[in-house]
């Protein structure tokens, strides 16, 4: 999976990744694309492993008043990931968050679970999506949404989103 998104950034970057956990993605993007990285996640032990492997990395608890924050980092980053993150979110959080980043005038590259891992079977997921409905949510912000679908840790759609 995160070689599937690593692709799709462009080498030397600046990359802002959403709930970089331990900053695994950062590490490969860092080391296989020559990026600049940084991130941001909820668990404080998470962003002590991300800044201990070089990344700056910062704590924040996505929620509809917190999203704006997100577009300020993204200003500063070329491509916003999401790995993994979007299918916990609610409505009102995701709206903000795809909001702010289309305000920021960034691409986003994003994973989800397909429709084959919803809510009922995966509790901690908010969101369910299929590769056309996550399509149609996208375009509701970015002018040009492109999905594949990946099996390498499970059925997941890969999106690259963007405008202009």
């Amino acid at each position: 999976m995160f070689a599937a998104v690593a692709a799709l950034v462009p080498e030397g970057s600046r990359v802002l990744d959403l709930g970089c956990g331990a900053g695994k993605l950062l590490d490969l993007l860092a080391r296989e694309r020559g990026c600049s990285t940084q991130g941001l996640d909820t668990s404080p032990v998470a962003i002590g492993l991300a800044r201990a492997g070089g990344h700056a990395a910062h704590a924040l608890t996505l929620c509809p008043q917190t999203a704006a924050a997100v577009g300020e980092f993204a200003r500063a980053a070329d491509v916003v990931t999401a790995t993994e993150v979007l299918e916990h979110l609610d409505d009102a959080t995701l709206d903000a968050l795809l909001a702010s980043i289309r305000d920021a005038e960034r691409p986003l590259i994003a994973t989800v679970p397909d429709d084959r891992l919803p809510p009922s079977v995966c509790s901690e997921h908010r969101q369910c999506w299929s590769k056309a409905t996550f399509t149609t949510l996208l375009g509701r912000y970015f002018t040009r949404v492109e999905i594949a679908r990946v099996d390498d840790r499970g059925p997941r759609l890969v999106a690259h989103a963007w405008s202009g």
